[in-house]
């Protein structure tokens, strides 16, 4: 039986170590015949360095004490061709205990060590590629224990901690979509692309979850940069956009506005002409009072060719200049009107008395007041069969002036909510949005010292502008500060 074992050389030792038997297990793999090794002591098999060290001698020591000793090492074969081996030596002792030999066993591991090393070495490339590569790359195990993170992960990823939960770790991804890519991507066994905002870190990610047999594989690269230029180039196409809506919504009624001015002044300047014609003198009050019809009218002309002008064109270098309050929103609600009337919508104008002065670059405050104008009118149209109204009211308190826009539409759910103010989020249809221009109105706001925020008037939706006073500021006087537009 012995002797037909093939991937085992087994030899019996006599108590010095000299081979006493030999099988052709043991012929195979070291390539002797029996008669060339049979009362040859054993250690002919092992490298000169493992005899300079005594290493046959300490095995056979050790069987001798502990009844058995194994080891791996280098051994030789026929000709000084090394081989891997895994040798156990038993101690052979008789009735009396009187050591009468050993027996030896060794198996050839090259090949297992060959396919071991091609493992470390595939295994270590694969490392140094991942430490050495740009993205991050985590991985998770299926109870969602962080078991891998390169060094880009861990710049990345402040809180990342291997063994940690990655739930832990990371609780801003919960109730965002990337918990449901992640989660259906571990149960489905599925791969996925994701990109996404954390909150905590103010950043942006871009990645690919790719399942293991351990779990899940993420990688993903900060695109905070990228988003920010995209950010950047949506605000200016935004603007643009923004712009040309608001000529178009007024472009119905543009020539009535324009039209009506003129038209009195036109009809005043007649009478003047005929009360003056064939007099030597004229009666001062009737004068006074044409010429004031004259003032007022004009000055709603410039008005409007004034808030036409700044939204034709950029205003992001404009210097900051002390501007009032009446004015801008007063713009804002002028040159909606016209839209607001023809669908039958109410835009109301809530104006404090004695408002101060606000600094500001006056076109880009304009355009966040007309965008969310523009929103609540989108929030109130579809509503039939209920009032349809967007009120603009603004009022002061200490060093701050705040601007509401309230409509009259059926509210915001809260988990929209949470996310109004990020880059490219929208609920509205494809083509109808970019999802730019609360966060891009909130950032002008922000540039001016103040911020935009949402939050619910009872039940309806409520955007809240706050803006600085100018610090040279004093009270305006307002002639009718409330009304409808």
């Amino acid at each position: 039986m012995v002797d037909s074992v093939l991937d085992y050389a087994f030899v019996m030792l006599d108590p010095e170590g000299r081979i006493a038997t030999w099988n052709r297990g043991a012929e195979r793999i070291v390539l002797y015949r029996a008669d060339e090794v049979i009362g040859k002591h054993f250690s002919i098999f092992y490298p000169p360095e493992s005899i300079e060290n005594g290493l046959p001698q300490r095995e056979l020591a050790m069987a001798r004490a502990n009844g058995r000793n194994e080891d791996e090492g280098w051994r030789l074969r026929r000709g000084g061709a090394r081989y891997w081996a895994n040798v156990v030596i038993t101690a052979l002792r008789d009735e009396q205990g009187q050591l009468v030999g050993f027996c030896k066993v060794s198996r050839d591991l090259s090949e297992r060590r060959r396919a071991e090393q091609g493992l470390a070495t595939a295994y270590d490339q694969v490392n140094s590629v991942l430490e050495c590569t740009s993205d991050g790359v985590i991985m998770i195990d299926r109870n969602w224990s962080l078991v891998y993170g390169n060094r880009k992960a861990a710049e990345s990823l402040p809180d990342f901690y291997i063994g940690k939960n990655y739930w832990d770790c990371f609780p801003g991804v919960k109730g965002t979509p990337l918990e449901d890519t992640l989660r259906k991507s571990m149960a489905e066994r599925s791969a996925a692309a994701y990109e996404t905002y954390y909150a905590p870190y103010q950043q942006w990610f871009r990645g690919n979850v790719f399942p293991t047999p351990e779990g899940l594989s993420v990688f993903f690269a900060n695109v905070t940069t990228e988003k920010a230029l995209q950010v950047e180039r949506a605000r200016e196409q935004f603007l643009k956009e923004k712009r040309i809506e608001a000529l178009s919504h007024m472009a119905g009624g543009l020539a009535h506005e324009i039209n009506n001015p003129l038209a009195i002044i036109h009809a005043t300047a007649v009478d003047l002409m005929n009360l003056a014609d064939g007099r030597a003198s004229l009666p001062s009050e009737e004068v006074r009072t044409g010429c004031e019809r004259i003032v007022k009218t004009s000055n709603r002309a410039i008005r409007i060719l004034r808030a036409l002008k700044g939204f034709g064109r950029d205003a992001e270098k404009d210097p900051m200049e002390t501007t009032s309050i009446y004015e801008v929103l007063d713009q804002c609600v002028e040159l909606q009107g016209v839209r607001f009337e023809r669908h039958k919508v109410e835009l109301r104008l809530k104006l404090k008395p004695d408002l101060p002065y606000i600094e500001c670059r006056e076109t880009q405050i304009c355009q966040i007041i007309t965008n969310l104008i523009n929103n609540g009118f989108d929030a109130v149209i579809d509503e039939a069969g209920r009032e349809r109204w967007v009120t603009v009211s603004a009022e002061h308190s200490g060093k701050w002036i705040s601007v509401d826009v309230t409509d009259s539409g059926p509210g915001i759910k809260d988990e929209i909510k949470a996310h109004l103010m990020e880059p490219f989020f929208t609920t509205k249809e494809a083509g109808k949005g970019m999802g730019i221009g609360l966060s891009l109105s909130r950032a002008i706001a922000q540039e001016h010292g103040g911020t935009l925020t949402v939050f619910e008037e009872g039940p309806h939706t409520c955007f809240r502008l706050i803006l600085p006073v100018s610090a040279e500021s004093e009270p305006q006087e307002k002639e009718n500060s409330g009304g409808r537009a």
